[in-house]
């Protein structure tokens, strides 16, 4: 395993620790690591998905953050003439 990725936090991911050594996943450079989403799902990835950012979330949008984006795109588009 190279650099500690522990409480390092990639986009809405933070990583808890590496994988459990009971889960039988290839080798890879870097190791398996456990990451846990904002929304709370925990995720295992290589260390090279969270350091690329690959990965960044797990994938799940909660009404929240649909509601954020929403808000985002409104602030970006012109507003009609009257």
């Amino acid at each position: 395993m190279s650099a500690d990725l522990t409480g390092r936090t990639f986009g809405r991911m933070t990583v808890i620790g590496p994988a459990s050594e009971d889960l039988v996943l290839p080798q890879v450079t870097g190791g398996w690591w456990l990451g846990r989403c904002a929304c709370s799902r925990e995720v295992v990835a290589p260390a090279e998905a969270f350091l690329s950012r690959r990965l960044e979330s797990c994938g799940r949008r909660t009404p929240e953050d649909r509601a954020a984006e929403e808000a985002q795109l409104a602030a970006l588009l012109p507003r009609p003439r009257m």
